[in-house]
């Protein structure tokens, strides 16, 4: 029988090992702030249904980019999915990004 500490400490473990081959989980978002502020863009209005998928995919789509990222040049072995993978679910995510954009 699992206790909550046994619970919580197997969950510490995996977001070590996830964070080890995704790297620090705040990459995305500061990536996506970034480009923001270098195009002076508006505030994106997360309320539209449009704009908060989109958002939502372009961060699966950064941690893919820069997981793929860090199992190329950045790590000697992947602690999960392989390089492969991590490029295959980009690509995944850019169809369904694509798809978004051709449903308007």
């Amino acid at each position: 029988m699992s206790t909550t500490e046994s619970v919580l400490e197997e969950n510490l473990n995996t977001h070590r090992e996830k964070n080890d081959d995704y790297g620090d989980w705040r990459i995305p978002g500061r990536t996506l702030a970034l480009w923001a502020q270098e195009l002076d863009a508006d505030p994106v209005d997360l309320t539209d249904k449009h704009n908060a998928v989109s958002i939502g995919l372009y961060t699966r789509r950064l941690d893919k980019i820069i997981r793929a990222f860090n199992g190329e040049f950045a790590k000697d072995e992947m602690n999960f999915e392989s390089i492969e993978d991590s490029h295959a679910d980009e690509s995944n995510y850019a169809a369904m990004h694509a798809a978004l954009h051709n449903n308007e």
